[in-house]
């Protein structure tokens, strides 16, 4: 049996959107070596390292017809690992010279100096039709544009068809009645809750903690830092008592979550007794 041919897609922006972002910036490790990349011909033969924690080939393949003399070598390291490492190199000449950058961290880099300015490559006109929210995440507290995304995406929750239609009674094809199951924290709480009892406590409706989680830090209204002190957004705060609730109501299965492997991988050992899973619209 393929269990992934028996998850869908479903957007529910009626509860709420998350934008992943991917952003990839210029890292150099010297001022004289930032000079020296903002003149840089890319139309040269040369060749240029890139760290990500996922596949890029497709971009890179692109690039290559534009740019036949650069060559670009990819590395991929594992999403859970990707800071540890990075972080030991970043501001050294064992650094990579592009670093692909998840929403979830690029603040971190985007403030701490040491990625270069990509107003000396054009990104003004290159970047011109990107979102605007997309284009501030990469700029630093001096306004610089040190990071530019190709990518932003909704989120989306990947449901099992046939665990739906064993315990809820939607059909694979019933794309409305599904997303009624899951339009507002009340309908959830009743989905999960009907999935426990007629399972008699063997399935559930999330994986993780994360899929109550994601969909709240993605949707706050305030930062965390408002005029330099601390601000903690009350959707955060109401995030935790869904979730105490969720598991005391037994409708999350509580186990490590394996980090997604290049952002792609599926915990397919699991789906057979899971319903949900919140990922980005872009994997699906």
């Amino acid at each position: 049996m393929n269990l992934a041919k028996n998850w869908k897609k479903l957007c529910l922006g009626s509860v709420a959107l998350l934008a992943t972002v991917t952003l990839v910036a210029c890292g150099t490790s010297t001022s004289s070596s930032k000079k020296s990349a903002g003149n840089a011909d890319l139309n040269k033969k040369q060749t240029i390292t890139l760290w990500s924690f996922t596949t890029m080939q497709p971009q890179i393949d692109e690039l290559k017809k534009e740019k036949p003399n650069l060559t670009i070598k990819q590395v991929v390291v594992p999403y859970a690992n990707f800071q540890t490492k990075l972080d030991s190199v970043l501001g050294t000449d064992k650094a990579p010279d592009m670093v692909a950058l998840d929403a979830g961290f690029v603040e971190k880099y985007v403030q701490s100096g040491k990625l270069t300015n990509l107003g000396d490559y054009g990104v003004a006109s290159a970047a011109k039709g990107n979102y605007q929210y997309t284009l501030d995440m990469g700029k630093d507290s001096k306004g610089k544009q040190v990071a530019v995304s190709y990518q932003a995406a909704p989120g989306a929750y990947y449901y099992n068809t046939n665990v739906f239609q064993k315990y809820l009674g939607i059909a694979p094809n019933d794309v409305a009645s599904a997303q009624k199951a899951l339009s507002s924290w009340d309908a959830i709480k009743k989905t999960g809750e009907t999935i426990k009892e007629k399972s008699g406590g063997q399935a559930y409706l999330f994986s993780s903690l994360e899929e109550i989680y994601n969909p709240v830090i993605g949707a706050r209204k305030d930062g965390w830092v408002i005029d330099n002190k601390l601000k903690i957004d009350s959707s955060m705060t109401d995030s935790l008592d869904l979730m105490k609730e969720a598991v005391s109501e037994g409708c999350v299965k509580i186990q490590p979550l394996k980090l997604l492997t290049g952002m792609v991988e599926f915990h397919l050992t699991r789906l057979g007794l899971m319903q949900c899973h919140l990922g980005d619209s872009f994997i699906g």
